[in-house]
């Protein structure tokens, strides 16, 4: 069946949009790689700490509050076109007071923190961290709005824009006052000029803002959120309980070395994300036709064309544990490389890409909320008994293990959803190549490393890549990790793009020169 001209309109824009934002996005994980590695280098360790704390408390209560009331206007601006302003007043209102009530707690009881973190110092930057929040909450959703409404660029300029002058603000605030009061300060301020520019746009989309406010549509959004926001509360508190259980053993110092042990490449998270969004089209088609037993083939392929990348980047970064963490947070947290090399092993768990699947049937809807619900009370038994056991090690490996228990969970349920059988592996026998000529590059910079012991981390990087990115590409041809159809397909796009080259070159060839017109 041909697609028609609105179809292909369709898919274009989707393809638009799409570009859009993911560029917009790669932009913004740049921009937020930068601002902790200068942080680290301006804050002595209890002060990068203390710096971590509150940011942790902020993005927590950010993503736990953020109860998926934003996301009402993807559903309710295209069914009500005549409601949009209220839409987007309503959900402005339920951020702001939301925002409102941990404000006055934090500025009434600021010694609630002390009901969770080891630190005598944080309770005097709680009533500031408590307006920061508000403020964020108000604007932390800038660029869901221009979105909803059908503003692509907008949206993607917001994202752009809030995270260059969010990092901007950081780095001015630790380089002008070196000190953790001026990037609570400097991320106030980032909020107010979030809500200016959401202001502005909604001034100059809507006009006026007189009596947009609309209850009965309000209780109504609030209604279609909760179910789903739940779950994200639920999800958010799991995800993030270890950094407070840490945190509660451990001073600031202590957390600056455990948080800077857990750090991860923006990059792979990306490209894990962008696998699995392309995969949402054609699960949830195959899901629609009642064809289960399709979507194997095509999500194992997609599996394990991610881990040709994602295997060896980790155990690439595994060899070079020690030189990425001293070169990127200095010597002085070099007690985070141990943690470092063993959350690597974290890094591998989303290549399962269950999310696609889980999002295109209807009865897994409620199967993340129960699940991270039931992991709560685990999660805390297991990162007290591993730092009761062995510190922040034992937290690191109880951290792996729980989200490992998990990963395995979600894909059980996945699999027994789709008749998965045992014949059905055949399709990850090249993953298992790929995990043996990772194996065979890393123990060769692994060796490359003994004489170049006493040189610089990056030179050593460097080589030990260079040597590592050889072996391993040769080691994946030749154990038939990359297959016939990833080799076929590579060539016929070398061969297109050399084609459109050669057409190119023929069209410039054509073309008259200057001389030829004059004559």
């Amino acid at each position: 069946m041909k697609m028609g001209k609105s179809g292909q309109d369709g898919e274009s824009d989707f393809v638009r949009r799409a570009a859009w934002l993911t560029t917009a996005n790669s932009i913004a994980f740049a921009l937020s790689f930068v601002a902790p590695l200068l942080l680290v280098r301006l804050l002595n360790q209890t002060e990068f700490g203390l710096y971590k704390q509150v940011f942790q408390i902020l993005m927590t209560a950010i993503s736990a509050l953020n109860l998926q009331v934003a996301s009402t206007a993807y559903y309710f601006m295209p069914r009500a076109p005549e409601k949009k302003l209220q839409v987007t007043i309503n959900v402005l209102v339920f951020y702001g007071g939301v925002g409102a009530l941990v404000a006055a707690l934090f500025i009434i009881y600021p010694q609630c923190s002390l009901l969770v973190f080891e630190s005598d110092e944080l309770p005097a930057y709680m009533p500031m961290l408590g307006v920061t929040i508000l403020l964020w909450l108000l604007s932390s959703n800038l660029e869901v709005i221009p979105f909803a409404l059908g503003d692509v660029r907008a949206s993607s300029a917001f994202i752009v824009i809030a995270q260059l002058t969010k990092s901007m603000l950081t780095i001015i605030a630790a380089f002008a006052f070196h000190s953790v009061r001026a990037t609570i300060y400097a991320a106030a301020i980032q909020g107010l000029l979030q809500i200016l520019f959401m202001y502005i746009y909604i001034r100059r989309r809507f006009g006026t803002l007189h009596g947009a406010f609309d209850w009965a549509l309000f209780k109504t959004q609030i209604g279609n959120a909760l179910p789903y926001g739940l779950g994200s509360f639920t999800q958010t508190a799991q995800s993030d309980m270890h950094n407070f259980v840490v945190s509660r053993f451990f001073p600031p110092a202590g957390f600056a070395v455990y948080s800077v042990g857990l750090f991860q490449l923006p990059l792979l998270g990306l490209l894990t994300t962008s696998f699995g969004n392309a995969l949402i089209p054609e699960v949830s088609q195959l899901v629609a036709e009642g064809n289960q037993r399709a979507i194997i083939p095509i999500w194992l392929n997609a599996v394990r064309k991610l881990a040709l990348v994602i295997v060896p980047a980790c155990a690439l970064m595994f060899v070079l544990r020690y030189e990425i963490i001293t070169l990127l947070f200095t010597r002085a947290y070099s007690e985070a490389a141990p943690l470092f090399g063993i959350y690597l092993f974290s890094s591998l768990l989303p290549m399962t890409l269950t999310g696609s699947p889980l999002r295109a049937h209807e009865e897994f809807k409620f199967f993340r909320f129960k699940l991270h619900l039931a992991l709560l009370p685990l999660t805390f038994g297991a990162i007290y008994l591993g730092i009761q056991a062995a510190g922040l090690i034992g937290a690191v490996v109880a951290l792996v293990a729980l989200q490992t228990l998990e990963a395995a969970i979600v894909l059980m349920a996945v699999c027994r959803r789709l008749s998965f059988v045992a014949n059905d592996l055949r399709h990850l026998t090249p993953a298992l190549k790929t995990a043996l000529a990772a194996g065979v590059a890393a123990l060769a910079a692994f060796m490359m490393k003994f004489p170049l012991e006493h040189t610089h981390a990056l030179v050593k990087m460097l080589i030990c890549g260079a040597v590592f990115g050889v072996v391993y590409g040769f080691a994946a041809y030749s154990f038939g990790a990359v297959t016939d159809a990833d080799k076929a397909g590579f060539r016929a796009t070398l061969s297109r793009r050399s084609s459109r080259g050669s057409r190119a070159e023929q069209l410039i060839a054509d073309c008259p020169t200057s001389g030829d017109v004059y004559e």
